[in-house]
């Protein structure tokens, strides 16, 4: 065993006090950065804090696999649609990788007992997910390494345990004493944490996953939703959201007010002529002086126009994740 790790790197607070202790503790350490499909950081912003300890950075993309294991996670849920044991093994097998092409020993991560509510509740999910990931005892957790069973790299004398820490639980002022012990200023603030856990966005994407469409998972941030039988209809709510979607016109069948300037949709499955009116209905609701709708599909341009309004009652019981 030597003294090169891998930090698992995600920009926050308790990663980057990780990157910090072990550069304390003298040890030779690479970054890794785990990309999701839902990824919306900055990467620039990320090797700010590592350029100043002279810390590399590398990045795992991880788009198909962690779509995989959203659609039937091994381990189950917590509580929306964050498979939390299953992602947490798919960082840790990543370290790893990266780990045997480095030629470190073991990976170091910023977790701290019982902050999060799943994959960080307790001692056993913890060393479920090392042991899953064939990392056990090689993983090195600087901020609760007291509180946890002892770890190969402490018991060979290249980490001393005596400059760990003990911390657990969701309080926040031990980390930032720490951060502040380490003259760290810029740092992300705490804030949501994984969209799958928000209700909202899981909401949108469980039905993307219903209706077996979840490779259109980025449409889960965008636009209003609404299901009709078993199709989704996305609408556009803005302008930045509107050239998003008429990006997809020449492979979704497109809706758009040509008299009027207006609002905008897309169907993300082929759609009936049924489907067409009542879509072309809601597309009038949310344009504001449109009369008419332009519909582009396979068959061609088809306008509908003096239909009736949409009643407000069966627009709401068409809505996801409003």
């Amino acid at each position: 065993m030597n003294n090169k790790a891998v930090v698992l790197y995600s920009g926050g607070l308790d990663s980057l006090l990780a990157v910090h202790i072990a550069v304390n503790l003298g040890l030779e350490i690479s970054a890794l950065f785990i990309k999701t499909p839902f990824y919306k950081k900055d990467i620039k912003t990320l090797k700010q804090n590592l350029d100043k300890l002279g810390v590399e950075l590398n990045i795992a993309e991880i788009d198909s696999e962690y779509l995989n294991i959203i659609k039937k996670p091994k381990y189950g849920y917590g509580k929306n649609l964050n498979p939390c044991l299953d992602c947490r093994i798919l960082m840790f097998e990543k370290a790893k990788e990266l780990m045997e092409k480095t030629g470190a020993s073991f990976i170091i991560t910023g977790e701290v007992l019982s902050q999060r509510p799943f994959s960080q509740r307790n001692k056993a999910n913890i060393l479920l997910i090392e042991k899953k990931s064939q990392l056990e005892n090689l993983v090195l957790r600087p901020l609760s390494a007291k509180l946890l069973p002892i770890t190969l790299p402490e018991k060979t004398g290249i980490v001393d345990r005596n400059k760990l820490y003990a911390i657990s639980g969701r309080s926040r002022k031990p980390q930032l004493a720490l951060a502040k012990l380490f003259n760290i200023e810029n740092f992300e603030t705490p804030a949501g944490g994984c969209l799958l856990t928000e209700p909202y966005f899981a909401n949108r994407l469980k039905n993307l996953l219903k209706l077996d469409l979840l490779e259109y998972y980025k449409f889960a941030h965008i636009g209003r939703h609404f299901v009709i039988d078993d199709n989704l209809l996305v609408v556009a709510r803005q302008k930045n959201e509107y050239d998003i979607i008429a990006s997809y016109k020449d492979k979704f069948d497109f809706f758009e007010t040509p008299d009027q300037p207006g609002t905008c949709a897309v169907f993300l499955k082929k759609s009936t002529k049924e489907q067409k009116k009542l879509a072309s209905q809601i597309v009038l609701r949310y344009s504001k002086k449109a009369k008419s709708v332009l519909c582009v599909s396979e068959e061609g341009h088809q306008i509908f126009e003096n239909l009736e309004n949409i009643d407000e009652e069966k627009l709401n019981s068409l809505k996801v994740g409003e």
